[in-house]
């Protein structure tokens, strides 16, 4: 496009010029809409005469529309930097018989996903230590916790008591999708075993239940020992029971002891007694003596 001079000749007159002016030719594009998930890159492409409606046959069009930023957003006008050449079927460059051309475009650079990784052991057994169950992100990606929902942390929660706990967490970081969800971590209850020990008693005598007699498979524990024995009562065996008090951590089974109740041992003497021959003689108790007899027996 440019003016150029036409000159003519004439036999009997003088030399005859004119101008003819050449304008830009207007073209316009297709309407451009991309769509492309963040990875830390600004988003470009590149499109041919395909787009575009004006352009003369065999003319060439590469135009190319690249973001201002690599952040996740809706790019469009001056965010969207456009370069572009044209040329026609010998490779000569023709942009400046063109205007610039009219189009609408829209890139969208959508947030990306979060990767992470939930812990692999999420069941324990019980034993007074605070269990670890962190969520694995990649490095700088930051996991918060909370038990409550309320309260969050980037330390994990410590968790040591029996029972099944809902940790939540969140992972936020600009141009990613925010994840918040949770899991649940579960501590079984141990298993402890507390068996009374066999005691021994004699018919008759006073006993005192011994109640350090018992033996447990774990942690000390407040256990209080029983007995239906008491002073009086005849020989045999009588069971011996355990009662603790109960212990949210501990699955606890308690096993019976026995109280085996013997027979006293009873000396019996008769003093010897005089009779004149001839004469009935008719015993009594009187001359029985017993010793080891329980208060409250007689013979």
């Amino acid at each position: 496009a440019s003016n150029y001079t036409i000159v003519g000749s004439a036999a009997r007159a003088s030399a005859i010029s004119a101008t003819i002016t050449v304008t830009q030719k207007a073209f316009s594009l297709s309407d451009i809409v991309e769509k492309a998930t963040f990875n830390g890159k600004t988003l470009t492409k590149t499109y041919d005469e395909s787009i575009a409606t004006g352009l003369l046959n065999g003319h060439k069009l590469s135009f190319k529309l690249t973001t201002d930023n690599s952040d996740a957003a809706t790019y469009t006008g001056e965010t969207l930097k456009a370069e572009y050449t044209l040329t026609d079927a010998d490779g000569n460059d023709v942009k400046g018989n063109y205007f610039a051309p009219t189009y609408k475009a829209s890139f969208v650079i959508e947030e990306a996903q979060i990767t992470y990784q939930l812990p692999q052991t999420l069941t324990f057994d019980y034993d007074g230590h605070a269990k670890e169950a962190a969520v694995r992100v990649a490095t700088g990606f930051e996991v918060q916790y909370s038990l409550d929902g309320k309260t969050w942390d980037n330390q994990f929660p410590a968790i040591s008591d029996a029972g099944t706990h809902k940790v939540s967490f969140k992972i936020a970081r600009k141009n990613y999708k925010s994840v918040e969800s949770s899991f649940e971590v579960v501590i079984n209850k141990a298993a402890i075993t507390i068996v009374a020990s066999n005691q021994t008693a004699v018919y008759g005598q006073d006993f005192t239940l011994d109640q350090t007699a018992y033996t447990t498979s774990g942690n000390t524990f407040d256990v209080t020992l029983a007995c239906q024995y008491t002073l009086g009562n005849p020989v045999g065996n009588y069971d011996i029971t355990a009662s603790v008090k109960d212990n949210a951590n501990f699955d606890i089974t308690v096993e019976p002891g026995k109280l085996s109740v013997s027979a006293a041992t009873l000396t019996v003497s008769v003093a010897d007694q005089n009779v004149t021959y001839g004469e009935n003689f008719v015993p009594t108790l009187d001359i029985v003596t017993a010793k080891g007899l329980a208060a409250g027996d007689t013979i």
